[in-house]
């Protein structure tokens, strides 16, 4: 998996997980960042998600890459889905942002678009993780 830089650093974890149908071309990735921002004295972590639908050839830079799904929106939710099952958090809620990027393009020039908001997730504090946690956490390493 690629490092992305936010804060100017690299991702502190990242996750993936692969389609059983194809695994090289299509994945999950999911990316966190820790911030230096407290909230209420519980840290604040920002996280991003893509997801691989192909690859491509690159010609002028002779390198494969992955192609992800345009529809960012639709990864975010599929991340929040899958930790809903582990039943690790209190609550969530989507937040409009104060400047929403509506579409752009990544850095390797691929268009994507979104609804703009962001996804807040509140995680239990202290409670041990529960079976269905690891696994799912362990399919997204």
């Amino acid at each position: 998996m690629a490092k992305l830089y936010v804060f100017g650093r690299a991702q502190d974890y990242s996750y993936t997980l692969p389609d059983p149908q194809s695994i090289v071309a299509r994945r999950h990735h999911l990316r966190i960042w820790k911030t230096d921002r407290v909230v209420a004295g519980i840290p604040l972590w920002v996280g991003a998600a893509t997801h691989d639908v192909a690859i491509k050839f690159v010609k002028h830079k002779f390198q494969f890459l992955h192609r992800i799904d345009p529809n960012v929106d639709a990864e975010r939710d599929f991340i929040a889905g899958n930790l809903a099952e582990t039943r690790q958090f209190n609550g969530d809620q989507y937040l409009r942002c104060a400047k929403p990027v509506f579409e752009a393009q990544t850095a390797t020039g691929q268009t994507y678009y979104s609804d703009g908001r962001m996804l807040l997730l509140e995680l239990n504090r202290g409670v041990a993780p529960m079976v269905g946690a690891t696994q799912i956490a362990n399919k997204l390493r």
